[in-house]
């Protein structure tokens, strides 16, 4: 409705029923003033906040008034010590009554009004020392229970400039009180400069009668209602929106936040009121539409919730009041189906309808009704707000003096963000204030590029499926797909890479090829005996594009053997000795190698196999000097290399056939990128995985060592410290748990020759880091990432001493790779928001090997190829971002994402910060699933089992409450796979041991535990409370923390902080928190012994004791 068409209704109303008709009679009564004021549901909830984080700024209110003309100063103090004596509310503070909030409200108060000058600052300084004094005024705290609660300092700036700084705490005033606020002041301020008494009438009613009121009205059948629309509404898990962030979520968050503004132009403005009107529904609704969207493409969410402001003046006689009347609502939007926008919008129109027509039922008792989990981490239900401000506006002048009201960014945020939109005369203007302690400024200006092209994109084409929707406007497109995958390297030439394994043996025939535990070998034996193997393979028969197995140990005839498959112009297949017998049958099968080159001892690994098996010990290739010409065999870049076989989710591996040309792109590249010479290489890995390819072949073209661990001694974390040692190692690679495990165990003497380390396979810890520049300071450390369908890696980082602390990124796209991050309709993502890694480029392999089905699920077309040659990308099943600067940030798998009571868990962030104790060495977190169809998280860990109570403390200070594992199950040596991770089909099952160790009734260990179990049982109102039941589970909420802590004060005389009894929801964790204090704890315990021993005695008994004791007194 237009605001004439508005007011010109109240007009007609206010004829029809003027004030003291039957239609306006008062319904809120004043409240029996010798009782105790009781505060609203919204109160409540504040004061609560203030106890868990006493001072916090999150909840002021902080406006500059700029008011230009010839002020009365003290006219001006008059009027606004007038209205703070005028309502009840502004002279309000908040003690604790019996174990329950209460208001005081003083008779009278003297408001202070104090002047600041700022005439005499050079004109170019006034505004950012104006701006500087309301920052100092928005940050300082407010005391409840002391006051004042609001603050209001003069600046003179001219002589006919000044500006009012006022702050108000949330807790007495909103966003309404302000037009109420300012209403008055001009006219009080008009009445009292041409000396006239107040024009105000009295008021009927103050905001303690409406609190009275409101908590009496929840007892009627329409709240009850209310309440049952609400609970189905809200039913079933409620998701917990997971946006993005640059860092990870603080256990207890200090509220620091900031504002980023925008403003849509009044063509775009004026084409969603278009939009609005031809779908009959509001802009409201459109706008909610949209950023339900937005939320839901940066989220990957389907279910969204927003929480969004209503002003709740729904009743005439408190439209007057200043307070804190305003309600939450819940708009809960279903995105699933990926409707087009205007269907979505009929959803929203549908949904507003009912919580509007719901809008009275407080937003906190909703909360504690539903028994929502709580943590200190997240506001519950939802995470976000939207507002289209449209409360009335206050005046712009008073008497003959110009007034301007602008908010302060207060440098605080109550939600993840909170988006606030207004109407003006030249379109849509909006801010988002957000939480710095989650979000970087850049991130946000990213959301807000977002927003605008969605809009842009929705108000021109409404009937786009929602999935297709433009988030990403054209500059950023080009940068994501362009820009940052543009490095190219020239890695064309006629050889291959046993060519150019040969040219090096030609020119250096003397250098050292492989060193291992008992010998050393020159580049001419190895490309000698490789020539002679490989004959013999053509003469059995081998030609291109053929398998040849190659199970062997760790020794100088696995790289003869690589070498002369290659040369042979088959691709070799190497299978680890270690697999069980029926994996390495099938390679064999799968394969149809007709060829094995194996040895004796390991015979009965292959027996069963059909394949005609040479062994090494037999070959003359392996004993004669005699000189070879290399075969004379023409290949192309097209014939396979090689076949690596990964796990699949089928139980059965797959065969992942690599080319030449992948292969030689991944060595050229690896080459060109890496500067320091390679003089030697540890080579840790089994053959069997992709990472000895980066080690092998890069070392052997560059002419350098390939140094080899024996047989178990890869294993043996000592063994490799003497290796890097003895050989003067240059380079490595490894898993980083490894190589933070030879930082640990090895002298700086022994690992001073390290020039480069690369660490992959694993997410990169920081703590890795901080070990790394600790030891070795000279040596450069590159976190690299590939699948073996990229051919090794496809991405790399190096790590700068100014990493450390930070999440260590997987780098940018190598050369010659493309990388995007695409949502699951494979749609460009923006920088920050995580979607699944796409790689493309020379990298990308031929597929699966008898797998078509799945090669052509996982190879997919490349949309973003104008080449012939890069039509294929590869769909990785890993998350990640874009950060701002181009790097990815690597987030883990999709299919090791974990929903529990609604939270999306990454595992990997829980791992990584377990892994930050110095007590472990390696973990694992699963979820796993109860009986009850319950998820909890459940952390194996291996440790010492003494140190479990003190890891799970240093967790619990690190990671949410919804993150913490439920059970830390210790192992001295977690199981592990041939590459070395963690084998995690092999952890101990635990059957339902953990959900019934939750379940079993834990007596109290002592008194003290004894007394605090029946404080809880009796607020619960329950019979018994085992020790490790958590408070909230069995129906406590914030007002009965409250309670609990006033007890346990009155009782042992310790003043515990409310959130304490977030912390540690338990009785054996609160009691643990009472005795942090070493001096006062057998105090406390001598309490609690003495209120045992009195507790069953009756009161002729308690008599008598007391007239013993005053008697002996």
């Amino acid at each position: 409705m237009q605001d004439e068409k508005r007011r010109l209704m109240e007009l007609m109303l206010k004829k029809k029923h003027p004030p003291g008709s039957a239609t306006e009679k008062q319904t809120i009564p004043r409240r029996d003033l010798s009782k105790p004021a009781e505060l609203s549901f919204a109160q409540q909830r504040l004061w609560f906040l203030d106890e868990l984080t006493p001072g916090n700024a999150a909840y002021a209110f902080c406006n500059i008034v700029r008011l230009s003309g010839k002020l009365d100063v003290d006219c001006l103090g008059k009027s606004f010590a007038e209205i703070v004596n005028r309502h009840e509310n502004l002279r309000t503070t908040f003690q604790v009554i019996d174990g329950s909030p209460t208001q005081i409200i003083a008779e009278k108060v003297e408001t202070a009004f104090p002047m600041q000058d700022i005439s005499l600052v050079p004109e170019s300084d006034k505004e950012s020392e104006l701006q500087k004094l309301a920052a100092i005024e928005a940050r300082k705290p407010f005391s409840l229970s002391n006051g004042p609660l609001i603050r209001a300092c003069i600046v003179r700036i001219a002589e006919e400039k000044h500006a009012v700084i006022l702050t108000m705490h949330h807790i007495v005033y909103d966003g309404w009180s302000l037009a109420v606020l300012f209403g008055e002041l001009k006219d009080l301020y008009e009445a009292f400069i041409q000396n006239k008494p107040s024009p105000l009438q009295p008021l009927n009613i103050q905001y303690a009668d409406f609190a009275l009121w409101q908590r009496r009205e929840l007892e009627t059948d329409k709240m009850q209602q209310q309440l049952e629309y609400w609970s189905k509404a809200l039913s079933g898990h409620l998701p917990t929106l997971e946006l993005p962030t640059d860092r990870k979520r603080p256990a207890v968050p200090e509220y620091t936040g900031a504002m980023a503004w925008f403003y849509l132009s009044k063509s775009l403005t004026r084409s969603l009121e278009v939009l609005a009107r031809r779908e009959d529904c509001t802009l409201f609704m459109v706008l909610l539409s949209a950023f339900s969207v937005l939320l839901s493409r940066y989220s990957g969410e389907k279910d969204i919730i927003v929480g969004t402001p209503i002003a709740n003046r729904n009743r005439r006689e408190i439209e007057g009041l200043i307070g804190f009347f305003i309600n939450s609502l819940v708009m809960r939007t279903s995105l699933e189906d990926d409707p087009d926008f205007c269907l979505l919008l009929e959803r929203v129109k549908v949904s507003s309808a009912n919580a509007y027509a719901n809008q009275d039922y407080p937003f906190e008792k909703l909360v504690e009704d539903l028994q929502v989990d709580r943590n200190m981490g997240q506001n519950p239900i939802f995470q976000t707000m939207f507002a289209l401000q449209n409360t009335p506006p206050p005046p712009k002048k008073i008497a003959d003096v110009d007034m301007l009201i602008e908010e302060v960014d207060s440098g605080t945020a109550v939600f993840d963000i909170t988006l606030s939109m207004y109407e003006t005369d030249d379109g849509l203007n909006g801010y988002f204030e957000y939480s710095s302690e989650l979000f970087d400024q850049s991130t946000i200006e990213n959301m807000i590029e977002s927003f605008e092209c969605l809009l842009t994109d929705i108000a021109t084409n409404p009937e786009k499926e929602i999935s297709k929707l433009s988030i990403i406007n054209d500059a950023s497109y080009k940068t994501l797909v362009t820009d940052w995958n543009a490095r190219q390297v020239d890695f064309s030439g006629d050889q291959l890479i046993f060519e150019i394994i040969e040219t090096v043996a030609n020119n250096r025939p003397d250098n050292i090829a492989v060193a291992t535990a008992e010998n050393q070998f020159s580049y001419r034996q190895l490309n000698q005996q490789a020539n002679k193997l490989a004959q013999l393979l053509i003469e059995k028969g081998v030609k291109p594009d053929d398998f040849v197995s190659i199970c062997l140990n760790r020794s100088f005839e696995m790289f003869v053997s690589i070498l002369a498959v290659m040369k042979a112009g088959a691709a070799y297949l190497p299978m680890d000795p270690s697999y069980p017998r029926d994996r390495l049958q099938y390679m064999l099968k799968d394969t149809a190698a007709n060829i094995i080159i194996t040895q004796r001892e390991l015979s009965s690994s292959i027996a069963e196999s059909t394949a005609e098996k040479y062994f090494i010990e037999d070959l003359a290739a392996f004993s004669a000097e005699e000189t070879v010409d290399k075969p004379a065999l023409v290949l192309s870049e097209d014939n396979a290399a090689y076949i690596i076989y990964t796990s699949g989710s089928t139980g059965m591996p797959k065969g992942v056939v690599v080319s030449h040309k992948n292969l030689k792109h991944s060595t050229a590249v690896r080459r060109e990128y890496y500067k320091d010479p390679l003089e030697s290489f540890l080579l840790m890995s089994s053959f069997s995985f992709d990472s000895s390819v980066a080690g092998i072949f890069w070392t052997l073209c560059d002419g350098g060592t390939l140094v080899l661990p024996a047989n178990g001694q890869e294993r043996d974390i000592f063994e490799v410290a003497k290796l890097v040692d003895e050989y003067s190692v240059s380079h490595m690679l490894s898993l980083p748990s490894v190589y933070s495990l030879l930082l640990s165990s090895a002298s700086v003497e022994q690992l001073h020759s390290l020039k480069t380390v690369c660490v992959a396979g694993e997410e990169c810890p920081s703590s890795l880091l901080e070990k790394h520049f600790q030891t070795l300071t000279d040596t450069r450390l590159f976190n690299e990432y590939g699948p073996t369908e990229g051919t090794v890696w496809s991405s790399v980082y190096e790590c700068t001493k100014e990493d450390v602390g930070k999440i260590i990124p997987i780098g940018v796209p190598v050369a010659n790779v493309q990388i995007y991050i695409l949502d699951e309709n494979q749609a460009v993502l923006p920088v920050g928001v995580p979607g699944e890694i796409h790689i493309a480029g020379e990298g990308i392999t031929k597929g699966y090997l008898n797998r078509d089905e799945l090669t052509s699920e996982k190879f997919i077309r490349n949309p973003f190829s104008d080449s012939r040659n890069n039509t294929v990308m590869y769909k990785s099943g890993d998350i990640g971002k874009y950060r701002v600067d181009g790097n990815i940030e690597f987030l883990g798998r999709i299919d090791d994402q974990v929903k529990v009571r609604g939270y999306r868990i990454e595992l990997g962030e829980i791992e990584n910060a377990i892994l930050e104790s110095s007590w472990v060495s390696q973990c694992a977190v699963l979820a796993h699933q109860s009986q009850g169809g319950d998820s909890k998280l459940i952390a194996y860990i291996e440790t010492a089992s003494e140190n479990a109570l003190a890891i799970e403390a240093d967790l619990a200070t690190k990671l949410p409450t919804y993150m913490m594992p439920a059970l830390f199950v210790c192992l001295e040596v977690l199981p592990l796979m041939p590459n070395g991770k963690i084998n995690r089909k092999a952890l101990p099952a635990l059957a339902n041991f953990s959900e019934k160790q939750n379940r079993e009734f834990i007596e109290p260990d002592n008194a003290l535990e004894s007394v605090v179990a029946k404080i809880w049982a009796e607020l619960l109102e329950i019979d018994r409370v085992s020790v490790n039941d958590n408070f909230f589970e069995l129906g406590g909420h914030s007002i009965m923390a409250t309670r609990v802590v006033s007890r346990i004060y009155e009782n042992f005389d310790v003043q515990l902080a409310i959130r304490h009894m977030f912390d540690s929801p338990t009785v054996r964790g609160l009691v643990s928190v009472l005795l942090l204090d070493e001096e006062d704890v057998e105090r406390i315990k001598e309490t609690a012994e003495l209120i045992e021993q009195l507790d069953g005695l009756s009161e002729e008994e308690i008599d008598a004791l007391m007239s013993e004791e005053i008697g002996e007194d």
